[in-house]
């Protein structure tokens, strides 16, 4: 660097690295923004696939499981492996 003192060659690298830092820290946000964007659709997408549009979509026992469910079904259950 051809400058007049070291203290204007520091500042011109000082300045150099301080704007790639931010180029660098803008191009992070922007994937990371990205990456949100694409969670939250995916997030949206399961609500409305898992959201019931009528009453008798949902059933007597929207959101409870079957006892049958909870304790085992011994049918499966009793299934001999290998």
């Amino acid at each position: 660097l051809l400058a007049k003192n070291s203290a204007d060659s520091a500042n011109f690298v000082g300045a150099i690295v301080t704007d790639t830092s931010a180029v660098v820290t803008n191009a992070q946000l922007d994937v990371a923004k990205d990456i949100q964007a694409q969670l939250g659709n995916r997030l949206g997408a399961l609500r409305y696939l898992g959201t019931p549009e009528t009453a008798e979509m949902a059933g007597p026992e929207a959101g409870v499981i079957p006892a049958v469910v909870a304790a085992g079904d011994e049918a499966v259950d009793n299934v001999a492996y290998g």
